[in-house]
């Protein structure tokens, strides 16, 4: 595994927290407490990597 996709892995891990459940599964429902909380680390992380961080109109997080 190269170092991209480990960092990609520990990632996804990183925002598998956001929701998870005891059988090891993710519910994230739309505007839910643990949507708010994955948009808002994730917008975070964005800002400390250097993106430019963007809200749309509905909420979708993107950054550039």
């Amino acid at each position: 595994m190269t170092e991209l996709s480990k960092d990609i892995m520990q990632l996804l891990e990183w925002l598998g927290y956001f929701g998870n459940d005891p059988e090891g599964g993710v519910t994230r429902l739309l505007y839910t407490k643990e949507w708010l909380e994955a948009q808002k680390a994730l917008e975070h992380w964005m800002n400390t990597e250097g993106f430019d961080v963007h809200f749309d109109d509905v909420g979708t997080c993107s950054g550039a």
